[in-house]
C-alpha cells in the first residue's frame, strides 16, 4: 500500500512538472489595448448642425459628419449634450475631448484651442419678419438684435456697426432668439447662414425672412480639442481628408442641405 501511494505520488508530480513546462513554453496571448473613449461636446439646439430627435437621440449634420470621420480613423466617441455657454469651459477642464458644434475657427478661439481641417463653410444672415422695414445691415441701428451669447454673429455685429448704438439681446439657445423674434420682443435675430436658412423654411407660419450682407466675413466651421491632443487632430484631420476624397462627405451635406451651390 505504501509503495502504490509512493508511485501515485510520484507520478502526480510529474504530471505537474510537464504541464509547467508545457506552459512555460507556450507563446503568451497579449491583452487587447483598451480602446479610448472620446467625449464630444455638442449644443443640441442647433438644427440642422445638432438637435435632440423624439427618441431623445443626438443627430445632426455636425454629429453625421465626425461619426463618418470616426469610423475611418477608428475613434470610439461618445456624444454629450452640452449647453453653448459650457462648451469650451468644458473642453480646457477635460470634461470634453472633442467639440462638435458649428464652431466658426477665429484667432481668438485659437488661442485657447486647436481645431480641425475646416468642414463647413458659413456667413452670418439676418432674420426678420417678412413685413419688416429693415432691408440691410445698416437698418439694424437702434433695433432690437437678438444674438446667441459668446457667437460670431454677436462679435461680427460690434465689429462692423457702432456698439453704441447696438441693442444686443442675447439667448442661450436660438429657438429663443427666434421666438422672440416672432412675438416681437426684438426687431430681428443675427446668427450663421444655415441655421438661419433652416428655421426659416421649416417654420413657415412663423412668416419669417432672411437678409444677407457682404460685410459679414466668410467663416469655417471646426472640430475642437486641446492644444496638446496633437495624436487626435491628427486623426480627426486624416478622417476629414478620407470623407472629403471618398464621397462620403458631399452624401452627408446633401442630404442636409442639398447641392452645393
Amino acid at each position: 500500500m505504501l509503495c502504490s501511494r509512493r508511485g501515485w505520488m510520484t507520478s502526480l508530480a510529474l504530471s505537474l512538472m510537464l504541464l509547467a513546462c508545457r506552459d512555460a513554453e507556450a507563446p503568451l496571448t497579449p491583452t487587447p489595448p483598451s480602446v479610448r473613449l472620446y467625449l464630444v461636446g455638442t449644443n443640441a439646439h442647433y438644427a440642422p448642425f445638432e438637435s435632440i430627435t423624439q427618441d431623445k437621440e443626438l443627430a445632426g449634420f455636425d454629429i453625421d459628419i465626425l461619426r463618418a470621420v470616426a469610423k475611418h480613423s477608428n475613434l470610439q466617441l461618445s456624444f454629450q449634450h452640452t449647453p453653448w455657454a459650457h462648451l469650451f469651459p468644458a473642453l480646457l477642464s477635460g470634461e470634453r475631448d472633442i467639440l462638435a458644434s458649428a464652431i466658426s475657427i477665429t484667432a481668438e478661439r485659437q488661442r485657447e484651442m486647436a481645431f480641425s481641417t475646416p468642414y463647413f463653410q458659413a456667413r452670418q444672415l439676418i432674420a426678420i419678419r417678412r413685413d419688416s422695414r429693415i432691408n440691410n445691415l445698416d437698418g439694424l441701428h437702434g433695433k432690437r438684435i437678438g444674438v446667441m451669447a459668446g457667437t460670431t454673429g454677436e462679435s461680427e455685429l460690434k465689429r462692423i456697426l457702432s456698439p453704441a448704438k447696438l441693442a444686443l439681446r442675447s439667448y442661450t439657445r436660438l429657438d429663443q432668439a427666434m421666438l422672440a423674434l416672432q412675438s416681437g420682443r426684438v426687431d430681428a435675430v443675427v446668427a450663421d447662414s444655415g441655421v438661419l436658412l433652416h428655421y426659416v423654411a421649416n417654420n413657415p407660419a412663423a412668416k419669417l425672412r432672411t437678409l444677407g450682407d457682404s460685410r459679414f466675413a466668410k467663416e469655417q466651421y471646426g472640430f475642437a480639442v486641446r492644444k496638446e491632443d496633437r495624436e487626435l487632430l491628427a486623426r480627426l484631420n486624416a478622417g476629414l481628408a478620407q470623407i472629403m476624397a471618398n464621397g462620403s462627405y458631399e452624401r452627408i451635406y446633401t442630404q442636409y442641405f442639398g447641392v452645393r451651390p
